[in-house]
């Protein structure tokens, strides 16, 4: 007796029931919140359920698939995406998917319904959002609209996707990274020395870290054979300003800074200053009761020391990160390598972030050859 064809996907299941009649249930799709909704219909015979089977899995193909899709707001559903993300994305993401959500409730298109929204009212939208944000947070927030939109398709709480054709308007970059001078990180370093920060300062400008990569430094970290420190933690805070630990920006980021002599002699003189406080040796830069900094804490100290200095206090930490990276390019070494040194994912992005200073400055700065590392070197 040959075996019956099992039912493919989408097409139902038909049993016959104890009092005679015949059953047929099918997957309607999912409900906003991700559960799966299954419906039924019945007949006399299977050759009549059969026949209702495939008329209301034809009527559903043309409607959304979650009823309650027709009245759900715009920022309701950006919201229950968000909460949906929580767990399969790094808690800082989550902030941000937050964060978006509050900006399109600002807006008349958060208060529209799901099915309402329009390429048109996007576009609106977008134009409203330029004149009162930068460039950058349009464009993210146009991405988390298009990811939860792609979502509604895909489980049937929309036909078809408005945002695949909405355009961004004309928007001007506005730079930020700003790149320092030799003479402004020597007397950064200069302000610095005899206190605490010593040390820090000269991590950051010297190995290019980013801000949370530099405190997430841990004394395990160290690898004394290859003379340098494995990168691969950060340390952040959360949205009310408390510490966490987390995993690196991207994969290309878990890398090995290297270590000159100065690096090592600064090293041991911490190791002596901390063995004193009695908590155990974790953090390379442990705050004042033996756990991670707080950056909020760093960024603060850092901007006194730049006004002894004598430089603007707009100049940001990321600052010397970017300083670091264009002093590479400019000083010969090629973009590769100065890609890993920095744990960017694309050479092409070390480059843009090079090309964001002026030809004025990129002359004055070559012409400065002697950098601050040289002047700092032990031995």
């Amino acid at each position: 007796m040959p075996r019956k064809r099992a039912r493919g996907n989408g097409e139902g299941s038909v049993r016959k029931r104890p009092d005679g009649t015949w059953e047929a249930r099918y997957t309607a799709g999912h409900t906003l919140e991700g559960k799966q909704q299954r419906k039924s219909v019945y007949g006399r015979t299977r050759a009549e359920v059969a026949a209702k089977l495939a008329t209301a899995q034809a009527v559903q193909g043309q409607l959304p698939k979650d009823p309650s899709a027709m009245q759900v707001q715009l920022a309701d559903y950006l919201e229950r995406i968000a909460a949906q993300r929580t767990g399969q994305v790094s808690a800082r993401t989550s902030e941000i998917d937050a964060s978006h959500v509050r900006i399109v409730r600002l807006f008349p298109l958060g208060q529209m319904r799901l099915p309402e929204v329009t390429t048109g009212h996007l576009e609106t939208f977008y134009r409203a959002l330029a004149a009162r944000y930068s460039k950058s947070v349009v464009q993210h927030v146009r991405i988390f609209i298009n990811l939860s939109l792609r979502h509604a398709v895909r489980n049937g709480h929309l036909r078809n996707h408005p945002g695949l054709l909405a355009e961004l308007p004309r928007m001007e970059s506005k730079p930020v990274a700003q790149v320092l001078e030799s003479a402004d990180l020597q007397r950064l370093l200069e302000v610095s020395t005899g206190t605490r920060w010593e040390a820090l300062m000269y991590f950051a400008v010297s190995l290019g870290l980013r801000h949370g990569e530099l405190l997430g430094l841990q004394w395990g970290d160290l690898d004394r054979e290859r003379t340098g420190i494995q990168v691969q933690r950060s340390v952040g805070v959360d949205k009310v300003g408390a510490v966490r630990v987390g995993p690196l920006k991207t994969t290309t980021s878990n890398r090995m800074a290297y270590l000159d002599d100065h690096h090592f002699a600064l090293l041991e003189q911490m190791r002596a200053e901390q063995q004193e406080t009695g908590f155990p040796l974790v953090w390379l830069f442990p705050s004042l009761t033996g756990g991670p900094l707080n950056q909020q804490n760093v960024r603060r100290e850092y901007r006194k020391f730049l006004a002894r200095a004598g430089i603007s206090t707009t100049v940001r930490i990321h600052d010397l990160r970017h300083t670091f990276t264009t002093m590479h390019i400019m000083g010969g070494t090629d973009p590769k390598t100065t890609s890993s040194l920095v744990g960017h994912k694309d050479t092409r992005f070390t480059l843009n972030i090079y090309t964001h200073v002026s030809e004025e400055r990129k002359k004055a700065t070559a012409a400065r050859t002697a950098s601050v590392l040289g002047l700092k070197q032990s031995g």
